[in-house]
């Protein structure tokens, strides 16, 4: 059977990254202050990785040189249906500036683990997962909006699929904005495509994203981030994936943080309960 044309979605997902980039300098209109000093803390939105690696997770609206090591986990429960499932990881990802301008990021394979329960059945796996790496390019809205598109590709190393290969890429743009010393909105879009290769077939997932985070860093020790994603899959009968308040809480000691996020999916067809991740990062 012939492959479905996919060009009206890859036209959508474009225009609707070049929308958000666009409109975005409108909701930061009110910053007074340069985006992006030279601070790690600055234009970094609520992390929790879905999977694969960490694509379709919006990045930093800034560069700099960091690394951090995370533990994540969801959970999912049906008790109507009697069906219960819990995934965890841990792994290590960071950022490198090349110069003020341009930085590249980079997950690498995290160790991970599934169990998941039925009226008659359990399961369990314990899997390496998708590396990934990506490039980021900042561009200054004046002096005090930046947008920071990017490209992110998914490196195929996980050991999940026996039989096939899943690989993918990700576009999309970050976008931070100062409204107050210590008040930012930091938000984007994203369009992430990952597709399962197995012998001569080919499956393929495209979902589009739009996020909004506030940024308040209360104190010089302590931020917490308050915000929202809105994710689809326009090519599913029930497009709309998920609508997630999501927030996190980042301790600042020297040039270490301490942060414990989260996120929950209320509407959509995400049948995920809650996920959360825990991280300490360094910034070098």
């Amino acid at each position: 059977m012939a492959r479905p044309a996919r060009a009206p979605l890859t036209e959508r997902a474009l225009v609707f990254v070049a929308v958000v980039v666009v409109a975005w300098p409108m909701t930061a209109a009110v910053a007074s202050a340069a985006p992006c000093p030279p601070d790690a803390r600055r234009g970094v939105p609520v992390r929790v990785p879905r999977g694969p690696g960490d694509l379709a997770m919006l990045p930093e609206a800034c560069g700099a040189n960091e690394v951090t090591f995370f533990a994540r986990g969801s959970l999912a429960l049906d008790l109507d249906d009697f069906y219960g499932a819990i995934d965890g990881a841990v792994g290590v990802r960071g950022r490198v500036a090349l110069s003020r301008r341009v930085w590249i990021s980079f997950g690498l394979p995290a160790l991970e683990a599934r169990f998941a329960a039925n009226a008659t059945v359990e399961a369990a796996s314990f899997d390496l997962g998708a590396g990934t790496l990506a490039a980021h390019m900042a561009l200054d809205v004046g002096a005090r909006l930046r947008v920071a598109p990017y490209f992110r590709l998914l490196v195929p190393t996980e050991t999940t699929f026996t039989t096939g290969t899943r690989m993918g890429y990700e576009v999309g743009a970050a976008a931070a904005g100062r409204v107050a010393r210590r008040l930012e909105i930091v938000g984007g879009a994203l369009a992430a495509s990952s597709f399962v290769v197995l012998d001569d077939r080919q499956r393929s997932v495209v979902s589009l994203a739009v996020v909004a985070d506030v940024v308040w860093h209360t104190a010089r020790w302590l931020t917490l981030v308050l915000g929202a994603a809105v994710r689809a899959v326009p090519a599913d009968a029930e497009p709309l994936e998920a609508v997630e308040p999501r927030a996190e809480a980042r301790l600042h000691l020297g040039r270490w943080a301490i942060t414990l996020g989260g996120e929950v999916p209320l509407a959509g067809r995400d049948r995920t309960d809650a996920r959360i991740v825990a991280s300490v990062g360094r910034a070098l």
